[in-house]
Parts: structure tokens; C-alpha cells; sequence
């Protein structure tokens, strides 16, 4: 009575099911296996994508209600001029005290700074300098020791915290971490405490070592001056849109000096959310990690088709069993619940499988995407949220591939499942794989056009000429911050500088601008031309470069008129510029009528060059003019653009260390002008890259439905193909019999692609260049190469019929 009390009937029905499950696979290994690849395949890039998207989009901040937080975006205009605003430590108290609207906190950070915790601990780490009440608003725990407030700002040794992942990663869990002694470029400091689960909030730049920002003139001189980034944690009802209002108010009083230009303008502020931390390359991240999702969510499908062919297929061979069961009253509930266990089964076992290719796939993934001259180091890691991502997959996958096979059980009653050869389970089996079959060949045509789409817009965007030769050239970047107490003086010191890189061995040539080309930031400013009236204000814009004499001539930048900006135009006192054609025929109509004109009052422009490319590839040609560095207000952050001769790295090598010598406390930051080419091409690269993988994947996977689904009825149906050979049934005749099914079912998949691929690539169209939204010839050459390899698939196993003895088949022998 006690037993039968507590005894819970379905637990104890569905746990034999699992029993009977796994003892089927078991006694089919080599099925198993079959089944569980392409979901496996499927669910571990869907994980792997779903890993990064979630470290680049969607991962939360480890603080308190992150979700009331905002990063704050200013940028002051004036004219065609836009400059984007930071604060100093003593601006963002000044604000911090005035405002009404939240709470705000700065940070900014600093690279490859040098640790020595001890004699065996050496370390290049990445340290986020912090405002006096960046812990406290932000509302991070600690795992262990305290947290910085606000006694530390001026403290000696600076106390600093490590993140979590820098303490287990590197520091090896040390228990004792709470006080103990290191130096930070060469900085006395004292570890405090750990930061729990957080690296700062900094998203693609995650912090090992946070420290007090007023400990910067200890920890990094060079750059002790640059100013803070700001988040804000918005009051309760407090608007956005209000917030930026007020928040541009208390920017012109506070960050922009008194005697400066830029008050006249006009402050802008933008306040995108924080809850995932503050990013400079989620904006363009954002589109291909969707793109990505969805590639993937396509190849789940087809792996969810293959795997639910092959059990559709089982379920046939296993019809006399389950007839069986049903007469002697088992029930067709009972009997749709083994088939969903053993859907589950081989997704759970696909799962584990899954999450081992995950773990290898997404850091792969995450080192394609490279933006701008730093990469985003986003955190990736494997947690409950990947875990619980997986087994949501899992859930769903093998729901689906169980789908199939009940419905065949759900069509199918006692008398009909009792005969394994009933006309009625072979027919429905036969129209069941053929939908799944054209599901797999509809998302192997969308995932086909997707990656021609992207691998023909990267084909065209590497036949653009940028308008320079990138080849041998690297830009080193150098930040001269403090190095003179007189601005005055950083003329001087510059051509210093470049004297001494231009007699480096393996230099041929070098330059240097106060911004880089092939970068994100840019420069404008306003035009004006006496007797020229603009239509809009943008017309009076045009891009702006301070350039050092040679310019021109490291980047082999061709000059089409007049002359170039040499040294006797640097030292001289008249103001002079070199423009682009794209400006001069823009202002002046033609090249030859823009030499020797004045724009704003007193440039004279004294040359003409061709139209280059300065952002990305993707740019129209931009107006653009080069003025001498000379002539720039002074500015302690340059690029060094140095051609070389022979090996690459040795003349890199070379310049660096010709740096050093003139200046030891510069830290130069190296990249080859072709490498930060490419990193412009990242997004394409990495969508076209994921697409061209996963296509192939799908199509292996389709093709293997296909060859799988003519081997079957070969088998399924000798005694009739024997019965046609004896009576003179010539081999092309049974192979045309055998492929003709599984072809139109390959052209009902293409047919029914055709829709998807137009709204793949419509929605593809931001990042295509020089590709139609919808390009009609794409689509048919993804279809006729799809159908190629379709019909090899199943002519393959087709011919085997060919070989059938028919005496020996009909003889039962």
C-alpha cells in the first residue's frame, strides 16, 4: 500500500523510456553517431556564435541594476568642425557635484602597463583608471579584501583592485591577495581587494588592474593629462532624452575651457545604454553578430532536418514494434513519449558535443574580428548563460527532430504500423523526407547566396584603390604628453623625431600626420572661397590633415598639379595647403583653377592630389585638404607614417627603436597600413567567412540526405528494380527512376529558397559593396551549383542498382 501510495507513474514510465533509449543507441552505435553529428555541428556554431554575440551584445555588466546605466557621448560643433569632448578628474567632481539627474562616474584607460607582483610574476596587464566614486555608484562587490573609495585618491603606495579573472587567471587564486606588494610601471602600489565577476566597464577593453585616476601621474606620466570617459547611472524617472540635455549644459561649463574656441559652438550628447558596459565597437559589431545568429539558426535547421530524416527512417524499420505495442493497448500518448525521449537523448549527447566544439569555435571567432588599430578583446566566457543557452538548444532540437516521426505515429493506427510493409507508412514516409529534404536545400541555397554576397564584396572592395601604396608602409603612433612643458616647442621636437626615424637602416621614407589615415578619427573643418556660395553647411566641409613634409611621398600619394608641402612650406610663415582633386573640382571646377587660390581669407593652396581613401574602402571620394603641422594648434599625439625597404618587421624594428632613442619614455604603437586596411574589411570578413563555413557544413549535410535517402530505397525496393532489369529495364532507365524523386525534390527546396535569399539579402544590403540587394544571377548560380552537387549525391548510390543480380534477388538469395 506504502509503495503504490508514493508511487509516481509517469517519473517511473518516462525513466524506463530513458532506460530503453539508451539502450537503443547502445545497440546501434554507428546510428547514434550518424544522428548526433550534424546536430552536434548545429547546435555547437550556434553556441559559438551565441557566445560571442552574447560577450559583445548582450552580457551585463556584473554591477548593481545595470540597466539604469549610460554611457555619456559629447561632441562640440562648430561650423563643420566636431571634436569629441572628455573631462578631466576635476571637471567630472564639478559635474558630479551639479548634477540633478544621476550619478556619474569616469574611467580611461591604459595598455600594456608592466606588473611585478613578485620574482615570478611578470605581467603586461590593462589598467582602467577610476574616478573617487567609480566603485560605490556602480555598486560592485568584492571577492575578496575592499574595494577602492574615496582615501585612496592620493595615497602612497596607490592602492589598486584586480579583476577576478586576472586574480584566478594569473595570480593564481592567491588567498593572501588582500595587502600584498607590487610595482606598476615601476609605481609602488598595494593590492587591496578583488572585484567580483567585473573588469571594468570598458566592454571590448576588460581591465586586469583598476586604480585611483589621480594615481596617473605615477602610473603613466606620458599621458596623465588625457581626460576621463563619463558613464551615468540615471535617477528613477529620469528621461534619457532630459538627461542629455542637462547634461550638455554642464558640459560647455565644465570641459570645455574658458578661452576656448569650441564654446561658440554647440554641444551635442548622446547618452547609448551602459548595461553591458561602455564600447566603441558594439555599433559596428552589432549587424554581423545578428547576421551571424541568424546563419547559424539556418544550419541548426538543416541538422534538425538530417537528424529527423534519420529517425523518420528508424521509425519505419521499427514499425512492427510500435504497431505491436499499440495492439496490446500501450496507447499512442505513451508511444509519442519514447519517440520525444529519444529526440531528446541524441540532442542532449549532440549538446555535450556542441558545447566541446563551442568552447574551440568561439575564440577563433572572437580573433576574426579585429576593429581598428587595438582589437576588442571582448571576455568571453563559458558560464550558466552559455550552459543554459545549450540546453535550451538542445530542448529544441530534439523536439524537432522527434517531429517527424509523430507525426507518422500520430497518421498511423494499430493495423497499419503492425505491417513493417504497409503501402500507407511507406508512402507518408516518403513525403515526410521529402519536406525535410527540401527544408535542408532551401537553407543550404539562403546560406550559399549569403556567402557569394559577402565573398564577391570582399573581392570588390579589394580592387579599390585607396589612392596610395600600402605595401611596406606601418604607422607608429606616439603620444609626446609631457615631454616639453611648452607646447611651442613640439614643432621642434617632432621634426626631431622624424629626423631621427629617417635615418634609421631599412627606412626609405617618413612622415607623420596629427591624424592617421585608414582610422575612425577624423578631423573637419570649414571652407570658405570668396565669390563661392554654399547651397547647406555641407558644403563648406571638408576633411582636415596636419602633415609633416614628405607625406605625400611615404605614402606614394600622387600629386596631379603644383607641388607638394616640403620643408620651406612647413618653416614658412605664409599659411599654405595642398588639396584633394574631389575638393578642388568641388570649390573651383576644374584642378588647374584651384592652384594658387585662397581659401578662409589666407590659405593659399599650392597643390593638387589624387582622391584617396581615408577611413574605409567603402568611402566616396571626400574633400579633403592637407595643411602644414606648422600650422596646427599644438598637439602631443601624432602617427608616424615610415616607409621600408626589405623586410617589413626589421624596418618597423629599426623606427621603434630610433624612436626610443630620441625620446626613451615614448611608447610607440606599431601597425602595418595593410593590417589596418584589413581591419576595416573585418565585419565583411567575418560574415562571409562564417557564411562560407557553415554553407559548406549544410551542404555536406543536405548532400547526405540525399545520398542516404536514394541508398535507402535501393535497398527498400530491389525485389521491384530486380523485377524491372529482368524484364529488360536498361541501367540509365533504373537510375532515372531512382533520382528522379530526390531531384525534384532539390528543385521544390531551390523554388522555395528563392524567397529567402531575396530577404537575406535585402537585409544583407548594409554590408554589400558593388552587390545588388538582389542579384537574380546570384541566386541561380548558388541553385545550378547546389543542384550539381545534389545530383552527384544521388546518381552515387543510384548506380548500385544498376549492379542488382536479379535471379539472386528474387530467388530470396
Amino acid at each position: 500500500m506504502t509503495k503504490r501510495m508514493w508511487d509516481v507513474r509517469p517519473f517511473d514510465g518516462l525513466i524506463h523510456d530513458l532506460r530503453y533509449g539508451v539502450r537503443l543507441l547502445l545497440r546501434s552505435p554507428s546510428f547514434a553517431a550518424i544522428a548526433v553529428l550534424p546536430l552536434a555541428l548545429g547546435i555547437g556554431s550556434t553556441t559559438a556564435v551565441f557566445n560571442v554575440a552574447d560577450a559583445v551584445l548582450f552580457r551585463p555588466l556584473a554591477v548593481r541594476a545595470p540597466q539604469e546605466l549610460y554611457e555619456v557621448r559629447a561632441d562640440a560643433h562648430l561650423g563643420g568642425a566636431t571634436k569629441r569632448l572628455a573631462v578631466s578628474a576635476d571637471a567630472l567632481r564639478a559635474m558630479s557635484g551639479a548634477a540633478d539627474f544621476g550619478e556619474v562616474v569616469g574611467f580611461r584607460t591604459i595598455e600594456d602597463a608592466l606588473l611585478d607582483a613578485d620574482a615570478a610574476h611578470h605581467s603586461s596587464v590593462r589598467v582602467q583608471l577610476v574616478s573617487e566614486r567609480y566603485f560605490d555608484v556602480l555598486g560592485v562587490p568584492a571577492s575578496a579584501g575592499r574595494l577602492l573609495n574615496r582615501a585612496d585618491g592620493a595615497a602612497v603606495p596607490v592602492p589598486v583592485v584586480v579583476s577576478e579573472r586576472f586574480w584566478r587567471g594569473r595570480l593564481a587564486a592567491d588567498a593572501k591577495i588582500s595587502g600584498r606588494m607590487a610595482t606598476l610601471n615601476g609605481t609602488p602600489i598595494v593590492i587591496v581587494g578583488v572585484a567580483r565577476g567585473f573588469s571594468g566597464v570598458l566592454a571590448e577593453r576588460p581591465a586586469d588592474v583598476l586604480a585611483p585616476v589621480a594615481s596617473a601621474p605615477l602610473i603613466d606620466p606620458a599621458t596623465a593629462g588625457d581626460g576621463l570617459r563619463v558613464i551615468v547611472r540615471l535617477r528613477a524617472g529620469m528621461a534619457p532624452a532630459v538627461a542629455e540635455q542637462r547634461i550638455a549644459i554642464l558640459y560647455k561649463e565644465v570641459a570645455i575651457g574658458p578661452n576656448s574656441m569650441l564654446r561658440r559652438g554647440e554641444v551635442r550628447v548622446a547618452l547609448p545604454s551602459a548595461s553591458g558596459g561602455a564600447s566603441d565597437a558594439r555599433d559596428r559589431l552589432e549587424r554581423p553578430m545578428v547576421v551571424g545568429l541568424a546563419l547559424v539558426g539556418l544550419l541548426l535547421l538543416v541538422a534538425c532536418a538530417n537528424t529527423g530524416g534519420l529517425l523518420l527512417a528508424r521509425f519505419t524499420s521499427r514499425s512492427g514494434e510500435f504497431g505491436l505495442r499499440l495492439a496490446v493497448g500501450a496507447g499512442h500518448s505513451r508511444l509519442m513519449r519514447q519517440v520525444i525521449v529519444e529526440g531528446l537523448l541524441l540532442a542532449t549527447l549532440a549538446s555535450a558535443v556542441g558545447l566541446l566544439i563551442a568552447w574551440m569555435a568561439a575564440p577563433l571567432l572572437l580573433s576574426s574580428i579585429p576593429i581598428g588599430p587595438i582589437p576588442p578583446t571582448f571576455e568571453l566566457r563559458f558560464d550558466w548563460r552559455l550552459a543554459l543557452f545549450a540546453s535550451g538548444l538542445a530542448v529544441a532540437a530534439g523536439l524537432m527532430t522527434a517531429g517527424a516521426p509523430l507525426l507518422r505515429l500520430q497518421q498511423s493506427g494499430a493495423s497499419s504500423a503492425l505491417s513493417e510493409n504497409a503501402r500507407t507508412i511507406v508512402r507518408g514516409r516518403r513525403r515526410l523526407t521529402q519536406m525535410l529534404i527540401a527544408l535542408q536545400v532551401a537553407c543550404s541555397l539562403l546560406l550559399l547566396v549569403t556567402a557569394g554576397a559577402m565573398t564577391r564584396t570582399l573581392i570588390n572592395l579589394g580592387h579599390v584603390d585607396p589612392g596610395f601604396e600600402a605595401t611596406g608602409v606601418v604607422s607608429i603612433a606616439v603620444d609626446a604628453s609631457g615631454r616639453t612643458p611648452d607646447l611651442t616647442g613640439l614643432p621642434a621636437y617632432f621634426a626631431a623625431l622624424q629626423e631621427r626615424v629617417a635615418s634609421a637602416p631599412g627606412v626609405a621614407d617618413v612622415s607623420f600626420a596629427q591624424t592617421g589615415i585608414m582610422t575612425e578619427a577624423a578631423t573637419t573643418g570649414t571652407i570658405e572661397v570668396a565669390g563661392w556660395t554654399p547651397r547647406s553647411d555641407e558644403d563648406r566641409w571638408a576633411r582636415m590633415f596636419w602633415v609633416a613634409p614628405g607625406f605625400f611621398e611615404a605614402l606614394r600619394m600622387r600629386l596631379v598639379a603644383g607641388k607638394s608641402i616640403g620643408l620651406q612650406q612647413a618653416a614658412g610663415r605664409e599659411r599654405v595647403a595642398v588639396v584633394n582633386r574631389s575638393f578642388a573640382e568641388f570649390y573651383f571646377g576644374r584642378v588647374a583653377d584651384a592652384l594658387d587660390r585662397t581659401v578662409n581669407h589666407n590659405v593659399r593652396i599650392v597643390g593638387v592630389v589624387a582622391d584617396a581613401s581615408y577611413g574605409t574602402l567603402r568611402d566616396e571620394p571626400v574633400r579633403a585638404m592637407f595643411v602644414p603641422y606648422t600650422q596646427a594648434p599644438p598637439r602631443t599625439q601624432v602617427t608616424l607614417v615610415v616607409r621600408t625597404t626589405g623586410d617589413v618587421a626589421a624596418g618597423a624594428a629599426a623606427a621603434v627603436d630610433a624612436i626610443r632613442g630620441h625620446d626613451s619614455a615614448l611608447r610607440p604603437r606599431v601597425a602595418r597600413l595593410e593590417d589596418q586596411i584589413a581591419a576595416t574589411l573585418s565585419r565583411e570578413r567575418f560574415v562571409a567567412v562564417l557564411a562560407t563555413v557553415l554553407s559548406g557544413l549544410a551542404l555536406l549535410l543536405s548532400c547526405g540526405g540525399l545520398y542516404a535517402t536514394v541508398a535507402y530505397a535501393v535497398s527498400e525496393r530491389q525485389n521491384e528494380l530486380a523485377l524491372r532489369i529482368a524484364l529488360g529495364a536498361t541501367g540509365s532507365s533504373i537510375v532515372r527512376l531512382l533520382v528522379s524523386d530526390p531531384m525534384r525534390v532539390t528543385v521544390l527546396g531551390l523554388l522555395l529558397g528563392v524567397p529567402g535569399a531575396y530577404i537575406v539579402m535585402r537585409a544583407l544590403s548594409a554590408l554589400l559593396f558593388g552587390v545588388a540587394p538582389f542579384d537574380p544571377g546570384m541566386v541561380v548560380t548558388a541553385g545550378a551549383a547546389l543542384l550539381a552537387v545534389a545530383a552527384g549525391s544521388v546518381v552515387w548510390p543510384a548506380r548500385r542498382a544498376v549492379r542488382i543480380d536479379p535471379l539472386r534477388s528474387l530467388n530470396g538469395t
